[in-house]
C-alpha cells in the first residue's frame, strides 16, 4: 500500500491489523486490480460517497514500492478483516466507503481535435489496427454510432493513455 495513504494505514492499525513498513524501495511481482465500470452511490452515507464495482480485471506486473510503503499480510489473525477492508469488491472496503476516489480520476486525456488526426495516422501505419477497428465498427453498431467511443478506442492504444485510470492503488503480492 502506498505510504501516502496514511489515513488507510492508520485505520488498519486501529483495527489491530499488523502492517510492515518498508525501510527501502522494493520491486515486487504483484497483481493489480483494474475496476470495470465502478459506480458512485446517488447520495452520501455517514459522510462518505460510497462506490461499488461488480467486475474487476487483474494485471500482473512488477511494481516498485518506495520506502515507507506498507505491506499487509493476510497471514495473520485478522487476515479476513484485511481482505474485507482492502478488496474493492467488498461492501466494507476502503474503496466502497469512498476512501480512494483518486482511482476514478483520469489524469491524462487528449482532446478530440488531437486524437482524430492521430487515429488516421495510426491506421495508415498499422493495417492490423485498422482491420481491428473496422471489425469493431461492423460488429458493434452502438460503438460505430458513438464518435467519442471511437476516439477513446484509439486513445487507449496511444502512449499518452493514462494507465492508472481505474487501477486500484492497493496491489496483491504474488
Amino acid at each position: 500500500m502506498p505510504s501516502y495513504r496514511a489515513d488507510i494505514i492508520e485505520r488498519l492499525k486501529l483495527h489491530g491489523v499488523k502492517v510492515e513498513t518498508q525501510d527501502a524501495s522494493r520491486t515486487v511481482s504483484v497483481e493489480m486490480i483494474r475496476l470495470v465500470e465502478p459506480k458512485l452511490a446517488p447520495r452520501a452515507n455517514e459522510g462518505h460517497v460510497q462506490m461499488s464495482v461488480e467486475q474487476v480485471t487483474t494485471e500482473s506486473r512488477d511494481w516498485t514500492f518506495p520506502k515507507g510503503s506498507v505491506r499487509v499480510s493476510t497471514d495473520q489473525p485478522l487476515g479476513d478483516l484485511v481482505v474485507l477492508l482492502l478488496e474493492p469488491q467488498s461492501s466494507e472496503s476502503v474503496f466502497a466507503w469512498g476512501m480512494v476516489p483518486e482511482v476514478l480520476s483520469r489524469v491524462e486525456y487528449i482532446e478530440p481535435y488531437a486524437i482524430a488526426p492521430l487515429a488516421e495516422k495510426m491506421m495508415a501505419a498499422d493495417p492490423a489496427l485498422k482491420a481491428e477497428f473496422e471489425a469493431k465498427l461492423a460488429a458493434e453498431p452502438k460503438f460505430a454510432a458513438d464518435p467519442d467511443a471511437r476516439l477513446a478506442w484509439f486513445y487507449r492504444r496511444t502512449p499518452f493513455y493514462d494507465q492508472r485510470h481505474l487501477l486500484y492503488p492497493i496491489a496483491r503480492e504474488k
